[in-house]
C-alpha cells in the first residue's frame, strides 16, 4: 500500500508540471565547520501542488540514492543523517536545507523521486560541502572601527563573523564588560583617552561550542599631538 502511495503522488506530480519546469537552485559548495551546523539554501520555480512536501535530498554515490531527508517518509533517511535534517526557509518554492551536526566532506542534490532530480534534470548539478579542515581563518571574527581613533570623539567598532547556519548564528562577546550578543555585530561607544593600549577581543561561539577569537589594541589620538602621533 505505502509504494502504491507513492507511485500515485508521482503520477500526480507529473501530470502537473513537465520536466523542464524542475530547476533547483542552489550553491556548488560550502565550506563548513565541522560539528557545527549548515543550512543550504536552495529554491524551486513555484507550485501549486504537494512539490516541497515530497521534496528529498540525496547524498552522492555512484550506486544507488541514499536519502539525507525525506519529508513523507522519515524512515528512510541514511542511519547517519536521521534525525540530523530539517527543511528550513518560508514559502512553497524553498527546498533548503539544514544539517546538523556536520561530520563528512559530502555532496548532495534535491529532488522529488530518483528521475525528478537536479542530478539528473541539471547536468549533475550538486552541492558540495566541505568541511573546513585547516582552514579555520574563514571563520574568524573581524574587527572593524578601530583604524582611526581620537581623544573625545565616540567610535562604532563592531565584530562580525561568517558562519553557514542563518537559524543558529554563532555568540559574540566582547572581553569587556558588556553583554553577549547574538547577531552580526555589537556598537561600542569608545575614544577615551584612557583605552589608549586597550586590547580588545571579540569571541565568536559557534553551536559546536567551538570558539574563535580576535584582538586588536587601540591606537586612540591624543588632541594635543600632531595627526598621525601616539604616544
Amino acid at each position: 500500500n505505502v509504494v502504491q502511495s507513492q507511485y500515485i503522488v508521482t503520477l500526480f506530480v507529473l501530470s502537473l508540471y513537465g520536466l523542464s519546469d524542475w530547476t533547483f537552485t542552489f550553491p556548488e559548495s560550502i565550506v563548513a565547520l565541522e560539528g557545527s551546523c549548515v543550512e543550504i539554501p536552495c529554491s524551486i520555480p513555484h507550485h501549486d501542488g504537494d512539490a516541497k512536501s515530497s521534496l528529498i535530498w540525496y547524498r552522492y554515490r555512484g550506486l544507488g540514492y541514499p536519502e539525507i531527508f525525506n519529508g513523507r517518509n522519515p524512515s528512510d533517511v541514511d542511519s547517519d543523517y536521521r534525525g540530523r535534517t530539517s527543511l528550513v526557509g518560508n514559502g512553497t518554492n524553498s527546498c533548503s536545507l539544514r544539517i546538523n551536526d556536520v561530520r563528512f566532506n559530502e555532496r548532495y542534490y534535491p529532488g522529488i523521486n530518483t528521475k525528478i532530480n537536479s542530478f539528473h534534470l541539471q547536468k549533475e548539478k550538486m552541492v558540495k560541502i566541505e568541511l573546513s579542515g585547516k582552514i579555520y581563518h574563514i571563520f574568524m571574527p573581524i574587527i572593524r572601527g578601530s583604524e582611526d581613533m581620537v581623544e573625545g570623539h565616540p567610535v562604532n567598532i563592531s565584530c562580525s563573523v561568517e558562519h553557514t547556519c542563518a537559524s543558529s548564528p554563532p555568540t559574540l562577546k566582547w572581553n569587556t564588560a558588556v553583554h553577549a550578543i547574538t547577531g552580526r555585530h555589537e556598537d561600542l561607544l569608545g575614544g577615551y583617552w584612557r583605552d589608549h593600549k586597550t586590547h580588545l577581543e571579540c569571541k565568536a561561539t559557534f553551536p559546536n561550542g567551538r570558539n574563535f577569537n580576535k584582538s586588536t589594541t587601540l591606537n586612540i589620538q591624543c588632541k594635543c599631538l600632531p595627526p598621525g602621533i601616539y604616544v
